[in-house]
């Protein structure tokens, strides 16, 4: 009779099989960096190919910005001198007042139209259809649900930044639609953790790991060195990230991912985790807050008060509302030249932008004494309180650069100023 082979029936115990799964964890490492190394390359070279643009048109060595009225909601688009094209959030939960007697589709197809018209100017993105970054906030629906509906077939977006876990952003299927529109998606979460200075270790992070700092030759997506430092060397703020590093631009995400309640500023923890950026060129500073509060605020005032003092451009945080938002400390500090809110109007439901952010910050001008008034009055639309602890709709005429893009329309801006 044949011997029968006997055959083990006892399992590879984990310690034999760890150096095979450390070796596949790592294989998928180095894939995962050469995925990220190879598209950092292609961004880079999306960029350098674009031919310098005529006066108006992108890549014309300017900065241009463009904040679209909104309704109830939020969209920025900014184009850098070197031709990189930025858009801050696109969403909306109302229209107009004049807008009421339009149906749901009606209004849905005004609101996208404005975006889409600003967005496809020569200045932003004009034929070359290319989002180099796309930052979303946070994942309130009147800052992402409509970015499925401007974004141009054909278009690509190289990279997204956002404040929250990327399956929050579901109004209007926008998490959806990036993950298929990003085939070799750069996504990353964004989380800037708190201020050590108010008893709360933390690290600045992307994706949960620490951002490292610049080097020679890697200055993207790194710390941009920028944290400042008392009389005695020691550092009392933190870096931000760089996230576009030009000759004559400078783009920096300041906050994020700022849950912590500082400020007792009764708004909801994914406000407060508002993605706040800074945009640095030809010497002027422009600070794009999303709908930061009181305590994102704080956070920034403790972290980057050199940076925050004498701005050139602040979007009124949060619509400009002042239950949550645009401390008298803050205001005063920054002490814009330009005001913009991206606020409707007599928009019921929410009551933004209140009158005391909007006089606050006329009053701040005109306390400055500043000359640069615009040549005729206009009107700034906002919500006042009254007697009995309502608000009612009212309106306040200034000379001074303080809009809400409800009233005056979209508000474009260049930077050198012509």
């Amino acid at each position: 009779m044949k011997d029968i082979p006997v055959y083990s029936t006892r399992r590879e115990t984990r310690s034999a099989t760890k150096p095979k799964r450390d070796a596949e964890a790592q294989a998928v490492l180095r894939k995962l960096e050469k995925e990220a190394s190879d598209q950092k390359r292609r961004r880079e070279q999306a960029a350098a190919r674009r031919e310098p643009g005529k006066p108006g048109e992108r890549k014309d060595g300017s900065l241009h910005i463009a904040f679209i009225p909104m309704g109830q909601g939020d969209c920025i688009v900014l184009c850098t001198p070197g031709g990189r094209v930025i858009l801050f959030d696109c969403g909306s939960l109302g229209t107009e007042k004049a807008d009421e007697n339009l149906t749901d589709a009606q209004a849905d197809k005004v609101l996208a139209d404005r975006a889409l018209d600003t967005l496809n100017n020569p200045k932003f993105l004009g034929k070359v259809k290319e989002i180099d970054i796309l930052i979303l906030t946070h994942p309130d629906a009147d800052h992402c649900n409509k970015i499925k509906k401007i974004i141009p077939d054909g278009c690509k977006i190289y990279k997204c930044y956002h404040s929250a876990e990327f399956g929050e952003y579901t109004g209007g299927e926008t998490s959806a639609f990036l993950r298929k529109k990003m085939r070799d998606p750069a996504i990353l979460k964004v989380v800037k953790n708190h201020d050590p200075n108010h008893g709360v270790n933390g690290q600045v992070t992307l994706n949960g790991k620490p951002v490292k700092g610049a080097t020679t030759t890697e200055t993207v997506d790194r710390l941009d060195g920028k944290g400042e430092k008392n009389e005695k060397g020691e550092k009392i703020g933190e870096d931000g990230i760089l996230i576009v590093d030009e000759t004559n631009c400078k783009v920096s995400i300041l906050a994020a991912g700022v849950e912590k309640d500082y400020a007792k500023d009764h708004a909801t923890p994914p406000n407060r985790a508002s993605i706040v950026t800074l945009v640095e060129a030809f010497g002027e500073k422009l600070l794009l807050c999303g709908d930061a509060t009181t305590s994102t605020e704080e956070f920034l005032l403790n972290t980057a008060p050199g940076r925050l003092k004498d701005l050139t451009v602040v979007q009124a945080a949060h619509h400009g509302s002042v239950t949550t938002s645009s401390s008298l400390k803050f205001v005063e500090w920054v002490n814009p030249k330009v005001v913009v809110a991206s606020a409707g109007i007599e928009i019921k439901k929410h009551h933004h932008p209140s009158r005391e952010v909007i006089k606050g910050y006329v009053d701040k001008l005109e306390k400055e004494k500043r000359t640069d008034r615009l040549k005729a009055e206009h009107e700034t639309f906002v919500w006042e309180l009254n007697d009995g602890g309502n608000r009612s709709p009212r309106s306040i005429w200034s000379r001074r650069k303080v809009y809400t893009t409800g009233s005056y329309g979209a508000v474009t801006l260049k930077y050198p100023e012509s």
